[in-house]
């Protein structure tokens, strides 16, 4: 039989809550840690507006690359696989909003935005008949 194909794919556009945190595995492996908040506007007569915290990860050789621009406050464009994850505190079942980041893009700034893949991109895509290279 034919096995359905699973995705968990998640964007999101908001503020980087704290520097970017550079750790290593036991192995070696470089991960690079932020959180992203991303304010929803309510709506309605007793609208509040709300901020959902996301935990991103990125790992490998573009996790130490990344370390310097991934700072407070700046305005970021995340792409990756999303996995709620839930834990216990203080007795209370909470949810963490996990990101292991594949694409991130630096929005806004003095440059411009400047994007920066996690990971490798199509080598072709800049070729004739690459992926970039759609009629519409």
């Amino acid at each position: 039989g034919c096995v359905m194909p699973n995705l968990c794919k998640i964007t999101l556009i908001g503020h980087v809550g704290r520097d970017a945190e550079l750790k290593y595995t036991g192995k070696g492996t470089a991960i690079l840690e932020w959180t992203l908040a991303v304010n929803e506007k309510g709506y309605g007569e007793n609208a509040q507006d709300k901020t959902h915290w996301f935990r991103c990860s990125v790992f490998g050789k573009r996790a130490e690359s990344l370390k310097t621009l991934i700072e407070k406050g700046k305005p970021l464009y995340v792409e990756g696989q999303f996995s709620p994850r839930e834990y216990t505190k203080d007795g209370q079942t909470r949810t963490s909003y996990d990101v292991r980041v594949s694409e991130v893009e630096l929005l806004g700034g003095r440059s411009g935005s400047e994007r920066q893949p996690a990971r490798n991109e199509n080598p072709y895509a800049n070729e004739p008949g690459g992926s970039d290279d759609f009629p519409f």
